[in-house]
């Protein structure tokens, strides 16, 4: 039977402190993330409060200016996590608006002027004549033009699946989709 040497008495002994070293470092570590977990609960529970706060508060204004005035004065308060009728509308409203002008303004001016004479004289008689003419005239015209055209319609998503379209034949690339939550688009 062989005898352990000192060398591996050595490296049995360096492992065992490693071992222990480590279970201490996770040890503290433990003790460390529970603090953080229980300091993020105490937070939630007091933004929870907070928000219920701020949700009654708000509540209370607006019931108190619609009675007054007919009219809600901040809107539909809501807690999250409960959907609300109107992000439920699966339609998407679309709005386009445009209006074009355009005018045209042009004058012409013209004159004439004309003159004539004539005279002649047989003997002791003579006769003579003149006779002149001056005309003007100005031309203005303007032109408007005016267009306005306004579309709005109401659209949705409709999801097809068809076993024969192969979706891959339609597939871009480069076409990236705008981020958004629900029907609202940034």
């Amino acid at each position: 039977m062989k005898t352990p040497s000192t060398t591996d008495a050595q490296l049995a002994e360096a492992a065992k402190k490693a071992d222990n070293s480590l279970a201490t470092v996770f040890t503290a570590r433990e003790g460390d993330l529970r603090f953080q977990l229980e300091s993020n609960e105490k937070l939630i529970t007091e933004y929870q409060t907070q928000l219920d706060q701020y949700v009654s508060d708000a509540s209370a204004i607006n019931k108190a200016l619609g009675d007054a005035t007919g009219v809600g004065a901040i809107g539909s308060i809501r807690k999250p996590g409960k959907p609300s009728t109107a992000s439920m509308d699966p339609w998407t409203k679309i709005y386009i608006s445009s209006s074009e002008s355009k005018s045209a303004t042009s004058s012409t001016k013209s004159s004439t002027s004309a003159s004539a004479s004539a005279q002649a004289s047989f003997g002791l008689w003579s006769v003579g004549g003149s006779v002149s003419h001056t005309s003007s005239r100005a031309d203005v015209s303007s032109e408007m033009a005016s267009s306005e055209c306004d579309i709005s319609f109401e659209c949705m998503r409709v999801d097809i699946h068809r076993g024969w379209l192969r979706p891959e034949l339609f597939y871009d690339h480069d076409l990236v989709p705008a981020s958004g939550k629900g029907n609202e688009y940034v």
